[in-house]
């Protein structure tokens, strides 16, 4: 029931609804991938406590999966830049989460340009070649869904996927329980993100699900090959 229900909603999304679902408005935003394929993706936002990072890298290592970090670009700094180095040499992926972690309604389409750019540029300071993000996460998950206003300047900035979530749950037995094919799942660099994500790993991969970026999730093409040029 819980497949169908999400198979239906991702059908009524592209073909009902698509101001809502972000097409023809310079974006798309997804709360979850495949619901016939047993992939997905463990995201993780802020990077406020960059020992948890290290942790939540650990963990990916131990067990041989990629994630997707969103950081705020004012936590990546030259003294922290081996760590995102490594997220980097490890395979994982790195989205734009805003510079300074504002709700973005309140933004101008300028201020939230500068917001993008200097977390942009933050990240290519600190490591060894660029490294262009095109997914974007914003804060809270707060934004305008038809395009109207500061969003409508995602797409030509080359953000053109916003990624939002499809759990958010801390309590390792009950995000399992939550979790379906295609589930995005969202974390923090926090130590109750970390003792929840020790635990629910093994959970996951036992049952047979197939941690992997949010890019792989959605089968969005790498930036030099997508057929729209973002």
């Amino acid at each position: 029931m819980k497949r169908w229900k999400a198979a239906f909603a991702m059908v009524l999304c592209i073909l009902l609804l698509p101001a809502a679902c972000g097409a023809d408005v310079g974006f798309r935003s997804y709360f979850n991938g495949d619901p016939e394929s047993p992939r997905i993706a463990i995201t993780v936002d802020d990077m406020f406590g960059l020992d948890h990072l290290e942790s939540i890298l650990d963990l990916c290592k131990t067990y041989d999966i990629r994630m997707t970090f969103f950081p705020v670009g004012s936590q990546i700094t030259p003294e922290n830049a081996a760590l995102w180095q490594r997220i980097v040499d490890e395979g994982h992926e790195i989205g734009n989460h805003t510079f300074s972690h504002p709700n973005i309604t309140k933004l101008t389409a300028y201020q939230l340009q500068r917001q993008l750019v200097r977390t942009q540029e933050a990240l290519n300071a600190v490591l060894e070649e660029p490294y262009t993000m095109r997914l974007f996460r914003p804060p809270y998950g707060k934004y305008d869904r038809t395009g109207r206003s500061n969003t409508s300047i995602l797409g030509t900035l080359g953000y053109p996927y916003i990624i939002l979530w499809s759990v958010d749950e801390l309590d390792a037995g009950e995000a399992f329980k939550q979790t379906e094919n295609g589930s995005i799942l969202l974390f923090h660099t926090n130590q109750k993100s970390v003792g929840c994500l020790e635990t629910l790993i093994p959970m996951l991969l036992d049952a047979g699900f197939d941690p992997v970026t949010v890019s792989d999730l959605l089968g969005l093409l790498p930036m030099d090959e997508d057929s729209d040029g973002k």
